[in-house]
């Protein structure tokens, strides 16, 4: 028979596949956006995050602690359908390099799931001004967005007590090819980060094998950061008003912004 040494999801392989050390932040965007951090062999449990196993032994165990933004994927699939593109990842890119220079609208798109400390079932979606749908300013809008959602996730787990310090963010799935979200996630956090390998779940696994015969050993990043953070005084401006417009809605006092249709 074929002897099995270690059965992991894919969401622990990713994590596993070019580190197993503190410090590193990993970011996935598939259905979700999920933000993972290993914190070591002590469980830790704070409202609003999920706590897991990232990788156990017979006598030891490793956890990780986890925050999801569930719009993400509902969000990429509503935008396909409205502009029935094919390249809509492409897209994104050039709308907003093409559009980052005016005055875009700001969008708020609810984080709806578990694991996001800002989730409530019945917010609305809303604009601080309501572009046509089909249109780059849209599309521009809704990249920020994602990153604003993304940033303030990260933002929220690093004020989180006990919670180890974070030096870089290690990014992959989809929404990674655009160069300009990822950039936007390092302006507005001040993390330094490194775009994955596409076959992360792959090597995670061949990593699991390894760490169960060199229990304890850490793997450190092999490859150093490609985007590295830059200041942007207008960018944060505008973040502090997504903010706000969060805050509006958590508090059901957002009548003033405009409700996006979906």
């Amino acid at each position: 028979g074929i002897p099995v040494y270690c059965i992991l999801g894919d969401k622990q392989a990713r994590a596993l596949s070019e580190h197993f050390s503190h410090g590193i932040l990993n970011l996935n965007f598939g259905t979700t956006s999920s933000l993972s951090l290993d914190i070591g062999s002590k469980l830790i449990v704070r409202e609003g995050f999920l706590s897991n196993v990232q990788f156990s032994t017979s006598s030891s165990y490793h956890y990780f602690i986890e925050g999801l933004v569930n719009s993400t994927g509902a969000l990429l699939e509503w935008l396909a359908k409205k502009r029935q593109s094919k390249h809509l990842l492409q897209d994104m890119e050039s709308a907003y390099r093409a559009c980052a220079s005016q005055s875009l609208p700001i969008f708020y798109f609810p984080l709806r799931g578990i694991g996001s400390p800002f989730w409530q079932y019945d917010l609305p979606s809303i604009a601080t001004q309501l572009p046509k749908p089909n249109t780059d300013v849209f599309l521009a809008s809704c990249v920020e967005h994602i990153a604003f959602s993304i940033s303030s996730l990260i933002l929220q787990l690093r004020a989180t007590a006990g919670i180890p310090s974070i030096e870089l963010l290690q990014v992959s799935g989809g929404l990674s090819e655009i160069t300009t979200l990822v950039q936007l996630i390092s302006n507005i956090t001040k993390l330094p980060c490194k775009v994955h390998l596409t076959a992360s779940s792959a090597l995670g696994a061949a990593r699991a094998y390894e760490l169960h015969h060199q229990a304890g050993k850490e793997n450190r990043l092999q490859s150093p950061p490609e985007v590295f953070p830059k200041a942007h005084g207008e960018l944060q401006d505008r973040f502090d008003t997504w903010k706000v417009m969060e805050k509006a809605l958590l508090d059901r006092t957002h009548s003033q912004f405009s409700v996006i249709p979906l």
